[in-house]
């Protein structure tokens, strides 16, 4: 299903007259996902199939349970409960809970793996039904199939890629600004997706980090790069205050994607980028070098 906000959505329900009377509604932003059976190469690897759910109006509904059909492979499927996402906030729905009121939930984990997949190599293909009953006033319904759902999985040997970047300043000192640049090489027979990019705490080592924020005048959403092609561009800033002490400062720094935008792979840039804050020198030891050199000129001119 293709992604549809919130807004969109409601626009939608509204013109249609199918669904004019509909006061919930089940979407997903990204049906096919990948994994891997090779994860050396990974910050971090997660194939979570994810339900946004809507309700508002007065209706009840009940979310009773999920049923798979087809080849789950070596996925989890979520039972008994779920985990959704309100706001900031994380939370769980119990099955048969009545829903009610103004929501928008964004339910996690599904169907998930983490690292390695021993999955058959390929695509495997499921059906998930959300089951539930509704209550619009006259009564509870019979349990029904609220929304049904057509997945993929796609399992492949390893997500092939070189990440690299590069620092316009590899020195800074305290108030300066380094900007980090990120190439991303296919190396593989098929295309990459990046979903986003991503950061870590870029430190010393012993609890200093240094500032940080992304570069967002070259993001990496929904980028696509074929078989054997590169792309490059912006990544984040990196900066020094006086709280930060002299040394090398590093982090994991890189980009997230698979084979569909959706996909959670971290792959962090290997080498990774290397920040050194370096002290500068204050008004008062310039000023004593300076009389140092003239002190040097007298004895010379004396000679």
């Amino acid at each position: 299903m293709k992604t549809i906000s919130r807004l969109g959505l409601m626009a939608l329900l509204a013109s249609s007259g199918a669904y004019s009377q509909a006061e919930f509604s089940f979407w997903t932003d990204a049906d096919h996902l990948s994994a891997f059976q090779d994860t050396s190469n990974m910050f971090s690897s997660s194939t979570n199939y994810k339900v946004s759910f809507a309700h508002w109006g007065d209706d009840i509904v009940y979310i009773d349970d999920l049923e798979f059909i087809g080849d789950t492979a070596d996925l989890t499927k979520a039972s008994g409960s779920l985990e959704y996402q309100e706001g900031s906030e994380y939370k769980t729905y119990n099955f048969g809970e009545a829903v009610t009121g103004d929501i928008q939930w964004s339910f996690e984990r599904m169907a998930y793996h983490y690292w390695s997949s021993m999955a058959d190599l390929g695509i495997h293909n499921f059906t998930m039904n959300i089951l539930g009953r509704t209550d619009d006033g006259t009564g509870i319904s019979d349990p029904t199939i609220l929304q049904t759902f057509n997945f993929a999985y796609d399992v492949a040997g390893k997500l092939d890629i070189g990440v690299t970047g590069n620092l316009s300043k590899p020195v800074i000192h305290s108030g300066e600004t380094t900007a980090l640049d990120m190439t991303v090489l296919n190396n593989m027979d098929r295309d990459f997706v990046s979903t986003t990019w991503f950061t870590s705490a870029v430190g010393n080592g012993s609890g200093s980090n240094l500032n940080g924020d992304f570069d967002w005048t070259d993001t990496w959403f929904n980028k696509t790069i074929a078989t054997g092609q590169s792309l490059t561009g912006g990544h984040s800033f990196w900066w020094a205050d006086s709280t930060n002490p002299d040394g090398v400062y590093s982090g994991g720094l890189g980009v997230v994607g698979g084979f569909y935008n959706g996909d959670f792979h971290f792959v962090s840039m290997n080498p990774a980028p290397q920040i050194t804050v370096q002290s500068v020198p204050g008004p008062v030891p310039l000023l004593f070098m300076a009389i140092g050199f003239l002190a040097v000129g007298k004895q010379k001119r004396r000679k």
